[in-house]
């Protein structure tokens, strides 16, 4: 960043306090690197000492070869005087290879963009020649900037031999110019500025595209089936179909991203979730997407298909806002519909939105005619007004945006819209229509057939013979959170009926999207803030918490419900066993075999029936509106609603996993405290036990215990905090007194704090302990680490 040049190591100290928060420089480093760069070109110099200095600033880094390109041949005498008095440049004298200050991220160039025209309108064939090894080197984001400074017309002509690529790279204005100079009458320049134009928001017409591609067909240019595949890029949203597809030429890597992305956006078009994910792992955007249209919009892409399959956050949040920031520039806003479209969907699902957002994205689509960001424009708005009472709003958007979606070919979407167009008439007093016997076989399909039988149900009808298989629609879970969270009375009749199978699906969905959605800041990938874990994890959103850490207490909305309402018909017994099952769920005669295992199966279900109206009883005089039970009549199970009901173990189990596998010491000690804080005590021990399930994960989660506090002890130690170590170790001591790794840690722990005769004393307790509990002797490690043989190393 500065090369020890004293003007600018002074101002970078003086920008100290706000660098490192993001990616700009600061004030006064800027004002000094200009002063550098000022000077770099003074009118004292020679024309060759200028021509040089201008070619090794435009390149930033290159080699000998490359300055001779640009130059031709440059006397030795002036590169070793450049080298020796000129600090703003590197050289490596063995590899023959030079670097400019900030050429990572152009620093040197942008900060001395104006005050480098008059030497550029000097030596316009510097420009040119840089701008040429540039495209050579395959910089063509650094080729773009370098000719936006004046450069006579042969550097943007210079663009046209990789003009695919410099549109790709955010020069699209540039090709323009380029193109204008030398006047588009070739097949490839006709279909470069066609590309360049979709860039631009000014795409061409379906006439001028017939035209273009009658030119050559195939395509036998590499640079014309790129330029096309740009084309085809913007003709994804506006609904248009592929004007290329893959036919075993040989393709570019821009035309096989372009290509990969085409494929993506029609599966997702047509509802293929799962086949879009395998495309976009198959073809990662392994790139900077601040610098690429192509692999921006392969970002956007994988977001879109992360959140219609209700998937976790896997990559880099940076990457996907410096994709949004691209795509929203005026090098690429002819493209800024992806973005609407990953912001629609994510605030459908998330339910932040506003109707001021649906009536300009619809209104700005509708101008320039992109048809699939105006339906899920439109589609957003039905949502919005299903959960705002809006009913008859809902319905009208639904129709307009089904009739849109249907002349586009965009079927699924078509049948979505219509879905919620028919909840928007059934909650206006109507019946599902007839569009309800259409034989489709997908996820959409199971998810259309179980509201409809939910509907009919309500209304006293007949339901339609449901799916046997109760296995979750995983491509259409997006659907059912949308469904299932804020429509009026239609929401809960929606999850009453709904299979314990998807619920489970469901909550899962409703996790990931909470937890990940993009813009959402979190310290570590998959855990909250510390802020958010001060109450758990689940306490702000389930009303119903169940402890069961030191003892048994319920709370329904943070008043707890007294013991002596819970002491009768086992309720506490079943409830205890019901927050520690997987899911919260058992089968009805698992209940009977836990808590009543001398009673026949008939006395038992009437036992657990009783169990459960006297939770709902209790429940109801604190709050009426709260069911914490989902029972399966199918399947034969109770099950607890993990959206109402949460329980303190479940909260434990993740943090002390977390402890145990954090990447960093930090996050390790921070979990780690967040376990003491829950380990009020051992597993509560409810009156009956019968198959002793209770008993079994009473031991778990002691054992989880022991480990979170080991591995928060080592990391504390790690980080010199030798308080914490002690502390730790001596609870995970306490927990397993013959956990020879806690041990370990303790007796370091003690050693490094100056207590060397605890230490000692520690040790031979622990030897006691194990002796007569195994009858042998410490390890030799611990042994060495009390006989003080050097460092151990750690297991």
């Amino acid at each position: 960043m500065t090369h020890g040049i004293p003007t600018l190591v002074r101002a970078f100290r003086q920008d100290a306090a706000s660098f490192g928060s993001d990616s700009e420089l600061g004030y006064a480093y800027e004002e000094a690197l200009r002063c550098v760069v000022s000077g770099l070109f003074r009118r004292s110099l020679s024309d060759g000492e200028l021509r040089l200095r201008l070619c090794l600033l435009l390149l930033g880094r290159g080699s000998r070869c490359d300055i001779e390109l640009t130059l031709g041949r440059v006397p030795s005498d002036l590169l070793c005087e450049l080298r020796d008095d000129v600090p703003l440049f590197s050289f490596n004298v063995p590899e023959d290879s030079f670097s400019s200050i900030g050429y990572a991220d152009d620093h040197l160039l942008s900060c001395g963009a104006s005050l480098l025209e008059d030497t550029c309108i000097m030596f316009p064939d510097v420009v040119a020649g840089c701008v040429r090894v540039l495209l050579d080197r395959g910089e063509y984001g650094r080729a773009v900037r370098v000719c936006a400074l004046p450069n006579g017309g042969d550097a943007l002509r210079e663009l046209l031999r990789s003009g695919p690529c410099v549109v790709d790279a955010g020069g699209a204005r540039l090709v323009e110019q380029a193109l204008g100079v030398q006047r588009a009458e070739a097949p490839y320049e006709i279909l470069l500025s066609g590309a360049a134009r979709t860039l631009l928001g000014e795409a061409p017409s379906s006439d001028e595209l017939a035209s273009m591609i009658s030119y050559r067909s195939p395509l036998a240019d590499e640079l014309e089936r790129d330029a096309l595949a740009l084309i085809d890029a913007g003709g994804v949203l506006r609904g248009e179909p592929a004007l290329i597809s893959y036919a075993g030429e040989r393709w570019s890597e821009l035309g096989r991203r372009l290509l990969a992305h085409r494929e993506v956006a029609d599966l997702l078009l047509r509802g293929k979730l799962r086949a879009a994910t395998r495309v976009l792992v198959a073809n990662p955007e392994d790139g900077d997407c601040s610098a690429s249209v192509s692999m921006a919009i392969l970002r956007i892409d994988g977001e879109i298909a992360r959140l219609l399959l209700c998937d976790r956050e896997t990559s880099d949040e940076v990457a996907y806002e410096a994709a949004k920031r691209l795509l929203c520039s005026s090098g690429a806003k002819g493209l800024v519909g992806y973005v609407e479209c990953a912001e629609m969907l994510e605030g459908v699902l998330s339910g932040d939105i506003k109707q001021a957002r649906v009536a300009a994205s619809v209104s700005r689509a509708e101008r320039v005619g992109d048809v699939v960001v105006q339906v899920l424009a439109l589609t957003a708005g039905c949502v919005l007004d299903l959960r705002s009472g809006a009913l008859a709003r809902a319905n009208v958007r639904s129709l307009l945006a089904s009739a849109i979606a249907s002349r586009a070919g965009l079927d699924y979407i078509a049948r979505t819209v219509r879905l919620l167009g028919t909840v928007a008439r059934f909650c206006l007093g109507e019946g599902p229509g007839p569009e309800w016997n259409e034989e489709a076989n997908d996820d959409l399909a199971v998810v259309e057939r179980f509201v409809c039988g939910a509907m009919l149900s309500s209304m006293d009808g007949v339901a339609p013979e449901g799916d046997a298989c109760e296995e979750p629609p995983h491509e259409a879970l997006w659907m059912l959170v949308v469904l299932c969270e804020g429509i009026g009375e239609f929401s809960p009749l929606l999850s009453k009926a709904m299979p314990v199978t998807w619920w489970r699906a469901l909550k899962v969905a409703r996790a990931n999207l909470t937890r990940c959605a993009p813009g959402k800041e979190t310290h570590d990938r998959g855990v909250p803030s510390d802020d958010s874990w001060r109450d758990g994890p689940l306490a702000h959103r389930a009303p119903i918490r169940i402890s069961l850490l030191g003892g048994f207490a319920i709370s329904v909305n943070g008043v707890r419900i007294l013991d002596g309402q819970l002491e009768q018909r086992g309720v506490k017994s079943m409830l205890t066993y019901l927050a520690l099952c997987r899911a919260m769920t058992a089968k009805r005669h698992q209940v009977v075999d836990q808590l009543w295992p001398g009673c026949d199966y008939a006395a038992g279900f009437n036992r657990a029936y009783q169990a459960t109206s006297a939770l709902r009883a209790a429940i109801a005089e604190i709050d009426d509106s709260l069911d914490p039970f989902v029972v399966g009549r199918a399947s034969k199970t109770i099950s607890m609603d993990t959206s109402l009901v949460c329980c303190d173990v479940d909260e434990f189990r993740e943090c002390a996993r977390e402890a145990s596998d954090a990447q960093s010491d930090e996050k390790a000690i921070r979990m780690a405290r967040r376990v003491e804080q829950l380990y009020a005590g051992d597993l509560y021990e409810p009156a009956m036990d019968a198959t002793g399930y209770v008993a079994l994960v009473r031991d778990e989660l002691r054992e989880l215990y022991a480990d979170a506090m080991t591995s928060g002890a080592e990391s504390s130690l790690r980080l010199g905090r030798l308080k914490t170590a002690t502390r730790m170790s001596f609870s995970a001591v306490a927990a397993d007194d013959l956990r020879e790794d806690a041990i370990i840690v303790l007796v370091r722990s003690l050693k490094a704090s100056g207590r060397a005769v605890e230490a000692e004393r520690q040790y031979r307790r622990y030897e006691r302990r194990l002796r007569q509990a195994l009858g042998v002797a410490p390890s030799k490690r611990l042994r060495d680490l009390m006989e003080d043989r050097g460092e151990v190393n750690r297991g």
